[in-house]
């Protein structure tokens, strides 16, 4: 079975990297800077990207646009600190959960988008 590619986008500070145990089902690559996430993605393929809707360096919005041009089949999973922005078009393969969420939590819902079709923008 092919292992999938999990992007976590963690700038240091909001403790992204407690999710880094999902390497038993994903290949995962920390990523501190989400231009640097943007040159990976231009040279490897990654299938989800976790972030937060709030990043330091470049807006949310900007950097899922820039993934929608670069890997439009790669999923990416906000996490924010309420419900989804308003301000967000509509993005196919994008996914707004509300924090606090635990690692079990996050994996289920990462379970169920594998196996349910093509998704749309969705919230937890």
């Amino acid at each position: 079975m092919h292992q999938k590619n999990l992007m976590v986008l963690d700038q240091g500070y909001d403790g992204l990297d407690r999710f880094t145990y999902l390497g038993a089902t994903y290949n995962i690559v920390l990523i501190h800077e989400a231009a640097d996430a943007l040159s990976f993605i231009k040279r490897l393929p990654v299938d989800v990207v976790l972030l937060k809707d709030q990043m330091s360096g470049m807006d949310a919005l900007e950097f899922l646009m820039n993934l929608q041009d670069l890997r439009p089949s790669a999923t990416a999973v906000v996490l924010c600190r309420e419900r989804a922005p308003l301000s967000f078009p509509e993005m196919p393969n994008v996914c707004f959960l509300k924090e606090p969420i635990s690692s079990g939590e996050l994996y289920r819902f990462l379970t169920e988008l594998e196996s349910s079709p093509r998704h749309s923008q969705s919230t937890l």
